[in-house]
């Protein structure tokens, strides 16, 4: 499909704006600036999960829609009271919606508990971050293809 860095460079920009996005509406004062400076982590953040677990573009941007379709719909459901991420916990989300695309895609998975030590993050973190993302997507994880189709050209890459 394409070079896998730059890949993972434009979706952790989509990422990056989206979260900046979901913050401003939430009024939590975070500058643009602020957010944006983010990218690099998130990007690094992306391409050490997508080496310790061999995800694929295809898993990846099936995340990358479970992320945009949890934003959005926690925005739309009640933007002053945005539970979903906070500065500090946004590798735990990204985390755990790449649990959850695991789950879906794949046959057998890791527990949350062996990422949990990969990352050093507190178990009950992620669990609780899981839930929440669930609960945002009404428990409906399933990603359409046009959907992923749709990501994909977003970001620059043809199907």
């Amino acid at each position: 499909m394409s070079h896998p860095d730059l890949f993972i460079h434009r979706l952790s920009f989509a990422l990056t704006d989206w979260i900046a996005t979901a913050m401003k509406s939430a009024h939590f004062g975070e500058s643009d600036q602020s957010i944006l400076e983010l990218n690099p982590s998130i990007a690094e953040f992306l391409t050490t999960c997508a080496k310790l677990d061999e995800l694929t573009e295809a898993e990846l941007l099936y995340t990358g829609c479970l992320i945009e379709t949890a934003i959005l719909t926690q925005l739309h459901s009640d933007p002053q009271r945005f539970a979903l991420l906070k500065e500090d916990n946004i590798g735990i989300f990204i985390l755990s919606s790449i649990i959850i695309t695991l789950k879906c895609l794949r046959d057998e998975t890791h527990p949350n508990s062996s990422w949990a030590d990969a990352f050093h993050i507190d178990l009950a973190a992620i669990n609780s971050a899981e839930r929440l993302i669930l609960k945002c997507l009404q428990y409906h994880a399933n990603v359409s293809v046009q959907k992923v189709g749709n990501l994909q050209l977003r970001l620059g890459f043809t199907k």
